[in-house]
């Protein structure tokens, strides 16, 4: 079936860049915290369970420092580290869900966040919608000059709305979708 592209969600596509932005923090913070106690590759650091590999990254530092008998638990106690606060950090991370999020590049693939016209109405209207404001800019030489005037057409003239940050007439994308 055919779609028509009328506009972009732009709140949506707010909040994905928010939630992408705020997971970004939140893997900065908590590898701000665990960099002050052991070395990080990034590149395998991710994979897996993260609190295990951080478990696994201070037995590799720190286990010929210690006497073997102490528990990862209390060497990590012993250097000053808490699991708890690392694990609140953790759970800040995972707290922002993204979809197919990078934590390398610290990014995600940027979803469609578009609104279309689908149904053989809605495309119908959006056709009436551009034709109306095609013959309005046609005619734009005859209407008299001023934002009062162009700002009554749209009250009397549902398919079409007034811009007037951008000074132009645009198509009423809540009467095509019918709400």
């Amino acid at each position: 079936m055919k779609k028509v592209r009328l506009t972009e969600n732009s709140e949506e596509l707010k909040k994905f860049q928010d939630a992408i932005l705020s997971k970004a923090h939140a893997q900065r913070t908590m590898l701000g915290y665990l960099s002050q106690f052991v070395t990080i590759d990034e590149n395998t650091f991710f994979d897996g369970d993260i609190k295990l590999n951080a478990i696994e990254l201070f037995k590799n530092k720190y286990a010929s420092d210690f006497p073997s008998y102490l528990a990862i638990e209390k060497i990590m106690e012993l250097v000053d580290f808490s699991l708890s606060t690392f694990q609140t950090l953790i759970d800040k991370y995972k707290l922002f869900e993204v979809d197919q999020y990078n934590p390398i590049n610290q990014s995600a693939p940027v979803k469609d966040f578009g609104i279309y016209a689908q149904s053989p109405e809605e495309i119908e209207r959006y056709n009436l919608s551009k034709t109306v404001i095609d013959a309005l800019k046609s005619a734009d030489h005859v209407i008299t000059p001023g934002l009062q005037v162009r700002d009554t057409f749209p009250q009397h003239i549902k398919c079409i709305t007034y811009n007037r940050i951008k000074n132009e007439f645009e198509i009423n994308v809540r009467w095509i979708l019918g709400k």
